[in-house]
């Protein structure tokens, strides 16, 4: 969500093969580790909070990974 550009999540077609970085709340990823990734990816929120657990940004993610190359 600190990153800039970002794609949606759920506008994304996300590959088979992937690694996921996840940052801190805050400040998200260092620009060295950024500046390795082809792509970013955020989960849209409503609302002035743009933030939540790493933990459960990671479940969503990985959730919709797991919808998109299993259960398509």
């Amino acid at each position: 969500e600190t990153a800039s550009p970002s794609s949606d999540l759920y506008e994304k077609k996300l590959p088979s093969k992937n690694v996921f970085f996840v940052g801190n709340e805050k400040v998200g990823l260092d620009d060295c580790v950024l500046n390795e990734c082809e792509e970013s990816i955020h989960i849209p929120m409503k609302g002035h909070n743009k933030s939540m657990n790493v933990s459960h940004a990671l479940t969503i993610v990985l959730g919709e990974w797991l919808r998109q190359n299993y259960y398509p």
